[in-house]
């Protein structure tokens, strides 16, 4: 049979062509069923992982808050110098190989040759030591520039694939802290931004619109529409085969699912969603119950720290944090992943004569709902060691003053637990950067110089070999109490596998991830 085409010439069409358009045709009128196919953005041609999450769809990778969803979306796209393993070992990312030398202060990165930028461009020094001086600049709007500052004097470029890094005092976690994938120190494209002013640069087309982001993770966003940004692995990615083509990350749940695809939700579903599993993944948090060592003496807060590590209490608050109980002071790496960890042996239970006899306060956030609703439960369990606690919960700002004023007894905080863990120099006054009395302070030389070692080593083994000495001097002078290391929820659907579990980067190693299908196991 001939047709005409619409530029009018004739070409042959089969009988059944003719046939079935017809049979539409009298359907359509003859009320029929109407049939309804899914919407096409959710049905892609390969497989896919939804993830569900709040906020944004549109990650800032200069001011986007670690705290945040999409932190975490940045992760896909970004890539960092570093990365940080559960052990607290660094491997590389966009650098291939790091030294150090002149005592802590000096770190010359090596760059992985292989490292591309999406249209192609080699990552190059130049990059680093732009993005590393946008950072530092107040202007740029980058949430931890203060930090940065205090500890980095200088980066230069050495050649196009080699940087040094000059810091203005000794800080062995330098690269942990400020140059991993969970730092927020993302290496940007300067050859599309150098021109811009430092206040100019985030609101830009690069890093404000996901279409228009150049980056070097590996996922491209491709498409955004209303709830749905969706992004498409990186062909050839230099760091390893993205297993997953597709990732739809949004803020409302898929409406067709298939074998081929998984759904990761970063909330709890309002309603029920029979095909997913909750799963807790350890955060890089911990509850602390911190002493003043001004006004609390040594020897007693040991005697209190020993007989909590010894009591039940942790238990009962792992629950209120849904979390686990914290086995020991923490240290470089996230010491709750070593079943080898237990509560410190050479801690028996001295004398709290320093602490009987009076009622001591425990310094609380109030917008932190969990931990003013542990600190009661914490002050109950205390009462079998003879120590009476009470309670003084503060908002936020009166609390941030106390603390950072040192006009506190006991603190019960929860704080990030940095891959460096709580070894800061002197110029970081302890535990806490920020504050300025040795609140939980590594006081202990020996303690010092296994960590020192520890973050500086390339050997694995020796690394482990340090920590487990840091372990051994913890025990003997412990800085604070260590109650719990808190988790966060996800659910998803068992399909989905090859998640590495790592608190320092929520989405660590992408490229592992897979989804399996029909009968694969």
């Amino acid at each position: 049979m001939l047709a005409m085409n619409r530029y009018g010439f004739l070409h042959k069409i089969k009988a059944w062509q003719v046939g079935s358009t017809i049979l539409i045709v009298a359907l359509s009128g003859c009320g029929a069923p109407r049939i309804t196919l899914p919407p096409r953005p959710n049905v892609l041609p390969r497989t896919t992982l939804d993830i569900i999450s709040h906020g944004t769809l549109v990650p800032n990778p200069l001011t986007t808050p670690r705290s945040t969803p999409g932190y975490s979306l940045n992760e896909l796209v970004w890539n960092a110098l570093v990365n940080v393993k559960p052990n607290g070992a660094l491997t590389p990312n966009l650098a291939r190989r790091w030294t150090t030398s002149e005592g802590n202060r000096r770190v010359v990165v090596t760059l992985d040759p292989r490292a591309k930028w999406w249209d192609g461009r080699p990552v190059t020094a130049s990059d680093v030591v732009w993005s590393y001086r946008l950072y530092s600049n107040a202007a740029s709007g980058f949430p931890r520039v203060s930090p940065l500052t205090r500890i980095l004097k200088s980066v230069v470029a050495l050649s196009p694939t080699r940087v040094a890094f000059t810091l203005k005092a000794s800080d062995p976690g330098f690269l942990s802290e400020y140059a991993s994938q969970g730092s927020g120190v993302f290496i940007l494209p300067s050859f599309l931004l150098q021109k811009l002013a430092p206040a100019k640069v985030r609101s830009s087309r690069i890093l404000s619109d996901p279409l228009d982001f150049v980056g070097t993770g590996p996922f491209r966003p491709v498409t955004k529409t209303g709830s749905r940004l969706t992004l498409k692995a990186v062909p050839r990615y230099f760091a390893g085969i993205v297993h997953i083509p597709y990732v739809v990350w949004s803020s409302r749940p898929p409406v067709h699912s298939t074998r081929w695809t998984a759904e990761l939700w970063l909330y709890k579903p309002s309603g029920a969603h029979p095909k997913l599993q909750q799963k807790w993944h350890a955060d890089n948090r911990a509850w602390v119950l911190l002493p003043n060592f001004r006004v609390v003496n040594h020897g007693a807060a040991e005697a209190t720290i020993a007989g909590i590590y010894r009591g039940g209490a942790r238990k009962a608050l792992a629950q209120l944090g849904h979390g686990s109980s914290a086995n020991g002071p923490i240290l470089p790496s996230n010491w709750s992943y070593f079943p080898g960890l237990t509560s410190p042996p050479s801690l028996s239970i001295p004398s709290t004569s320093g602490l009987t006899g009076r009622t001591w306060t425990i310094t609380v956030d109030r917008a932190h709902r969990r931990l003013a609703k542990a600190c009661p439960s914490l002050a109950q369990e205390t009462e079998t060691l003879g120590v009476h606690f009470s309670c003084r919960v503060l908002p936020t700002s009166s609390y941030r003053q106390a603390v950072l004023g040192g006009h506190f007894q006991w603190v019960l905080a929860d704080t990030r637990t940095p891959a460096s863990g709580w070894f800061f120099p002197s110029y970081g006054g302890g535990l806490y950067s920020s504050f300025k009395t040795n609140v939980g302070a590594y006081n202990d030389a020996a303690v010092n110089a296994a960590l020192n070692s520890a973050a500086t080593t390339v050997n694995p083994s020796a690394h482990l070999y340090d920590l487990y000495q840091a372990q051994t001097a913890l025990q003997k002078n412990p800085p604070g109490v260590f109650l719990v290391w808190p988790q966060y929820p996800t659910w998803t659907t068992p399909n989905l596998v090859g998640m590495s579990e790592n608190p320092y980067m929520r989405f660590y190693e992408p490229q592992a991830w897979k989804i399996l299908s029909g009968g694969e196991k």
